[in-house]
């Protein structure tokens, strides 16, 4: 996809504001997953007790916040956490007007994902 020089700007300015956004979001997560394991190994527990249902909910709320707020209509970045488990599953996507599926294995990848399937809706 190669679009004018204005155009490449915009897309590439809104591709660096998402990934500074997904960043934090994948530290969040991570951080959640370390303590999560951390309080297990000392008291165990069900991933279905209430205190991890409350942060695993929160972490919820903080996906579809920012999935509204990128414009992801799409459900891309649910299933980048939990299907492709943060990009480690290093799977691949295409937003339609890609020419071929690609690795989304990192936060720059799949804020181009996002970014490119919300321009085809708006072309």
């Amino acid at each position: 996809m190669k679009g004018t020089g204005a155009e490449d700007k915009r897309r590439s300015a809104e591709v660096e504001e998402v990934v500074r956004l997904l960043t934090e979001w994948v530290e969040t997560f991570d951080a959640l997953n370390r303590s999560y394991d951390a309080l297990r190994s000392v008291v165990g527990g069900d991933p279905n007790s209430p205190l991890p249902m409350a942060a695993f909910k929160a972490m919820d709320r903080y996906t579809e916040h920012l999935s509204h707020r990128i414009g992801d209509e799409d459900d891309w970045l649910q299933w980048f956490l939990w299907d492709n488990d943060s990009g480690r599953r290093r799977m691949q996507a295409k937003a339609a007007r890609w020419g071929r599926a690609k690795r989304i294995s990192d936060v720059r990848r799949l804020a181009e994902l996002v970014v490119d399937s919300r321009a085809e809706r708006t072309e």
